[in-house]
């Protein structure tokens, strides 16, 4: 039987401070997004968690649906638009 590793490792401190050495070296430029949710990720207050996921998570949801079904209900208005603009680019 095989013994345990005895080296206890933290994927996910090793994952953020990986990022933060390359952040002090100019290396890594972390987007909006990512920067919130390692910032989330390092919380521990159950406060600031429970604000986190009723502002950023319910939020962000409903603000993607509403807009994936935009382009649905202005098809039909942005349809002369896009031939009188297809049409316009498509002359020499």
């Amino acid at each position: 039987m095989l013994k345990p590793c005895p080296v206890d490792i933290d994927t996910g401190e090793v994952s953020v401070l990986e990022r933060q050495i390359l952040a002090d070296w100019g290396y890594k430029h972390t987007a909006a997004a990512t920067r919130l949710t390692l910032r989330y990720l390092e919380n521990r207050s159950p406060i600031v968690n429970k604000v986190f996921r009723t502002a950023v998570l319910r939020v962000g949801v409903a603000a993607s649906s509403s807009a994936a079904s935009w382009p649905r209900l202005s098809s039909r208005r942005a349809a002369p638009l896009r031939r009188f603009f297809c049409g316009f680019f498509a002359r020499p």
